[in-house]
């Protein structure tokens, strides 16, 4: 077990180190000058541009300025926006618990939805319900998170006036008050996990079903809901695992777009806005940050397999 867990680490390193050198060479391809987007197209003469390029460093060779980046990166340094002046450390410490939060709300959310959806989809399997979840998940999978999260502020927050339809209200307000501001956000997040793990859980639960150790259990007079919830689910969840976390890394790169659609000041929020911008400092530690999120939430879940089930055992 050890052996392993550090053999996939040192594959997540490798990996990592080539999340930085793709983000890296993406912002340098990028069309458009980082120091335009700062001063501005109008009045803005080419020595000007010139002077704004060497300040911020772009002037350089490509692998001078790659390995800055990367040794400030592991430093801590990550670099100076060059919209807002501020270190973009700061920036996301003090965006990074909205994105948090939201994310945990939604993963709440998610699989409590697919856990009961699942258990009563397979057990009335070929059921009006049964189908009527076959349906969510498909609209689920294929549907865009913003135009869900446009549907939700039209119905929840201009039609009937229930949630808020944007902003972030701090906990510090009341925790009513703040899960008002994150409840439809969380929402509109949740069907990229609760579709994909509701599919792959239900598919579980059914092959469960069909085993001895179901038919022992309810020959002995076990409650439904106990050879589901106790010996069902458990099993059920194995091969469900890696989806949750495949799911579960793309809900970083999903927040993006619901926290742009309900204005959240998070880190999703300061990554469209460095694109936009042209902040090449913000952009390439965004894509660092969603891209390595993906790798250490499926390490997670490959070391969950052995504590879901003692029979795994890594060689």
């Amino acid at each position: 077990m050890i052996s392993y867990i550090i053999r996939r680490f040192m594959r997540i390193i490798i990996i990592v180190f080539c999340i930085t050198v793709f983000s890296f060479i993406l912002t340098v391809v990028i069309p458009g000058s980082a120091a335009l987007a700062l001063i501005g197209p109008e009045g803005a003469s080419e020595e000007y541009i010139q002077y704004m390029e060497h300040k911020l460093g772009v002037d350089q060779p490509i692998y001078i300025r790659y390995y800055n980046w990367a040794s400030g990166i592991i430093t801590g340094e990550l670099g100076i926006s060059s919209r807002t002046r501020q270190p973009v450390a700061l920036m996301l410490w003090q965006r990074l618990p909205i994105t948090l939060e939201l994310i945990i709300i939604s993963i709440v959310i998610s699989v409590i939805a697919s856990f009961f959806s699942a258990l009563m989809s397979g057990r009335y399997f070929g059921s009006w319900f049964d189908n009527l979840i076959l349906f969510f998940t498909t609209i689920g999978i294929s549907i865009p998170r913003f135009w869900v999260g446009m549907m939700l502020v039209l119905v929840f927050s201009i039609k009937f006036n229930i949630f808020p339809s944007g902003g972030y209200i701090s906990i510090n307000n009341g925790i009513g008050k703040n899960l008002s501001s994150m409840i439809l956000p969380a929402i509109a997040l949740s069907p990229i996990i609760y579709a994909s793990l509701t599919r792959q859980l239900r598919s579980s639960v059914i092959e469960q079903l069909k085993e001895d150790y179901v038919r022992t259990a309810r020959s002995k007079g076990a409650e439904e809901s106990a050879v589901l919830y106790k010996h069902v689910l458990r099993n059920a969840l194995i091969p469900s695992i890696s989806i949750l976390g495949l799911t579960t890394g793309r809900l970083v790169g999903g927040s993006v777009i619901i926290e742009k659609v309900f204005s959240l000041p998070g880190v999703g929020n300061l990554i469209m806005d460095g694109f936009l911008f042209r902040d090449t400092a913000v952009v390439q530690i965004g894509l660092l940050i969603v891209g390595t999120s993906v790798c250490f939430m499926n390490f997670a879940a490959d070391l969950l397999y052995a504590f879901v089930d003692p029979r795994i055992r890594y060689e």
